[in-house]
């Protein structure tokens, strides 16, 4: 619900919640330390809101400049030869 399916994320929540258990003694881990995790992370619930549009347009602008980039650098790859003699002006 928190993490969204991000591993990295999933991760991070989970030790931080083994951790609050372990030094509060308490096995299972409950689901209100994992929500007081989630609130000290600074992750939303899941819930869509204005913060979520944003990242996704933010995503999206990134993922339209790094294909630009992409293609602008196999341009460049395809015009220069890479065992090319350097062009050397002699005087």
């Amino acid at each position: 619900m928190y993490a969204c399916g991000i591993p990295r994320l999933i991760n991070v929540l989970c030790d931080h919640a083994l951790i609050i258990a372990f030094a509060d003694n308490r096995t299972p881990v409950l689901p209100n330390v994992v929500d007081e995790v989630a609130r000290e992370c600074g992750v939303s619930s899941g819930e869509p809101d204005a913060s979520d549009a944003i990242l996704k347009e933010n995503s999206l602008d990134a993922d339209a400049l790094l294909q630009d980039l992409v293609k602008s650098w196999n341009r460049g790859r395809q015009s220069s030869p890479v065992n090319a003699e350097p062009k050397v002006k002699t005087v």
